[in-house]
């Protein structure tokens, strides 16, 4: 997050589902990152996924995870999943870059 930040990007951390789909429908955001497992539920991301499309007007949306081993494939409707940072800032870049042409 420091990272961004120091980039210039505006950050806005929600901390359940339901905050995130409250915020996504008021306001426009270039792009969401978001965890996969949350609460008791190691799938919640991807399980909340579609929600979060219709929520946000079907703003990208990236994982980044703790830890994924090779069973971990990328969601579908999402951009990509990583748990790397720097792989997670490549991934930031390219979305940005596609979304602002």
């Amino acid at each position: 997050r420091r990272t961004f930040e120091q980039l210039g990007a505006e950050i806005q951390v929600v901390e359940d589902t339901q905050s995130a789909l409250a915020r996504l429908r008021s306001t426009r955001f270039d792009l969401v990152v978001s965890d996969i497992a949350r609460g008791d539920r190691s799938d919640a991301g991807v399980a909340d996924l579609p929600r979060v499309r219709a929520a946000s007007g079907d703003t990208p949306v990236v994982f980044y995870v703790g830890v994924a081993d090779d069973s971990f494939e990328v969601p579908e409707g999402a951009w990509g999943l990583t748990d790397r940072p720097e792989e997670l800032l490549h991934l930031v870049m390219d979305v940005l870059g596609r979304s602002r042409g």
